[in-house]
């Protein structure tokens, strides 16, 4: 048996969807097929208010899904995620890193946005297929190998851990397509199908 309710964040105005279920998969599986847009998680826990409940879906559109202050980035820093804008990348982040990419690559790769995980010392090149056309992203699937070296020389001996992951806006249905993810993924890339899993962050 499987629930939808919707609930706010008690003391803001965040709204969503809460997804109930008899385990932990089932309600990833769910969560999954209606959410349509990347997710961040946090594991800080926080008190929700339900408030009302879906007998049935109607559309994939009535569901919006619970994600605590959305891009809000000192939310997120005070649980160790950081979220860095793709042209902040360059100008903001390896400055205060004291890297000089120029002096690393020959030009910038621009992800949409980056992940910082502070716990594990990683980042998260994120390449999300949310506005770009079908042929645009497979281009991008066939060079992944290029942008994790990229990315890899961007930290060299810095530390970081350095991860290239693509979401994609819908499951890839045709034969090319799934060539390409698994040469994307046979590279140490990842790919992912419209949102993060919690597992991959935390």
């Amino acid at each position: 048996m499987i629930s939808f309710y919707t609930v706010r964040e008690k003391g803001t105005e965040a709204e969503g969807v809460l997804v109930v279920a008899n385990n932990i998969e089932d309600a990833k599986r769910t969560a999954h097929k209606f959410y349509m847009k990347t997710l961040l998680f946090t594991k800080k826990p926080v008190e929700l208010e339900v408030t009302g409940q879906f007998s049935k879906i109607i559309s994939k559109e009535s569901l919006k899904p619970y994600v605590p202050k959305m891009m809000n980035a000192s939310y997120y820093e005070s649980n160790g995620v950081e979220i860095i804008n793709g042209k902040e990348f360059y100008t903001t982040f390896l400055n205060r890193l004291g890297i000089d990419w120029s002096k690393r690559i020959t030009f910038q790769v621009m992800p949409e946005f980056l992940l910082y995980v502070k716990s594990s010392n990683s980042v998260f090149f994120v390449i999300d297929n949310q506005n770009k056309t079908a042929d645009v992203f497979y281009s991008l699937l066939q060079s992944c190998a290029f942008l994790k070296s990229q990315c890899m020389k961007i930290f060299d001996g810095t530390g970081i851990k350095c991860e290239v992951v693509f979401i994609s806006k819908k499951r890839l249905r045709c034969k090319i397509d799934r060539d390409a993810v698994l040469y994307a993924e046979s590279m140490g890339c990842h790919c992912y199908t419209e949102c993060i899993p919690l597992s991959v962050l935390l």
